[in-house]
């Protein structure tokens, strides 16, 4: 219910760029599930707590990009430097979802690989998926 808000509201507020970063964020959704089931995660209710933190830096990080583009050449540079922004915000995140990884507890491993496939994904998701559908908007 709540992603279903979040997308009606970047639909309402930034148009059509709102309505393609939101289809965007639902292929995000379902193929962080897919990661995850091919990769065998024990998904335990911090698990759970891990796909909601992702799904909130995502819809945080797109949020940003449509509110710094205003033309199709701001795109790349509204990408990048939220990139930097964000990524360089999430280093001591980074370093422990590397030492949950590695843990014997299998709660804190399985928020630690959800946080990992979770990170990855949006890393490369975003610049591949979300930056070409913004693009082809603005070159029509």
């Amino acid at each position: 219910i709540a992603v279903l808000a979040i997308c009606v509201i970047f639909t309402i507020k930034y148009k059509t760029k709102g309505a393609l970063v939101s289809i965007s964020c639902i292929g995000f959704i379902s193929i962080l599930l897919l990661i995850l089931r091919y990769t065998n995660v024990n998904i335990s209710i911090e698990g759970i707590g891990a796909i909601i933190l992702v799904l909130a830096l995502n819809f945080r990080m797109n949020q940003i990009i449509l509110s710094k583009t205003k033309t199709a050449n701001m795109i790349n540079e509204a990408i990048i430097s939220t990139y930097k922004e964000t990524f360089l915000k999430l280093i001591p995140v980074m370093i422990i979802t590397l030492v949950f990884c590695f843990a014997k507890w299998t709660n804190l491993t399985s928020f630690g690989l959800i946080m990992f496939w979770g990170l990855l994904l949006m890393a490369v998701y975003n610049i591949i998926v979300t930056k070409t559908l913004l693009k082809l908007k603005e070159s029509k």
